[in-house]
């Protein structure tokens, strides 16, 4: 039996993961890159050590969208992003939600699997122009979603809004403030 790249959310005061003593001629399963948690109880009980910190296992909130509503996408600085096990035997080529699954999902440059069933989606951004009554213009990003797909907010589902701004030069930095 191997256990590889998945969360167990325990409901409060349970066990994560428990089991019973192996026999002799059973191997003992093979448990890693798994986010084990559990609120108010130990992540491992029963004849299961405490695997944390060992194999990549991870015993963290993997904060869920919204675990209440049955969103098991992973928000935005999950501990469960990029923290699996790309070799895994039988790894699909795509999430539940038909996502490519081995994603960069941090943003470091390294493509690597999502512990769970959803790979999470990096937050989308645009660059937009402002162009000043003055001469120039002024460039920034802005973020138009975070998290999973059921989370994004694409430009053409943005509510529109009027930006004013002004320059404010305070020594060799130039700061610019804005209100919606």
């Amino acid at each position: 039996m191997e256990l590889t790249n998945n969360i167990i959310y325990a409901k409060a005061g349970q066990a994560g993961l428990y089991g019973e003593i192996f026999s002799v001629s059973q191997k003992p399963p093979i448990i890693r890159y798994n986010n084990i948690f559990s609120t108010d109880g130990m992540a491992y009980g029963g004849a299961f050590l405490d695997m944390t910190n060992t194999n990549g296992n991870i015993s963290i909130d993997p904060k869920f969208a919204n675990q209440i509503q049955g969103n098991y996408h992973l928000q935005l600085g999950s501990p469960s992003i990029d923290s699996g096990y790309n070799q895994a035997p039988n790894l699909p080529d795509k999430d539940l939600d038909g996502n490519q699954r081995v994603l960069d999902g941090d943003g470091d440059g390294n493509a690597i699997i999502d512990i769970g069933a959803y790979e999470f989606l990096a937050p989308a951004s645009a660059v937009w122009n402002f162009l000043p009554r003055s001469p120039g213009s002024f460039t920034t990003r802005i973020p138009i979603g975070v998290g999973s797909p059921n989370l994004l907010s694409p430009i053409s589902r943005a509510k529109p809004f009027n930006l004013d701004w002004q320059i404010i030069v305070k020594g060799s930095s130039l700061w610019a403030s804005y209100r919606r």
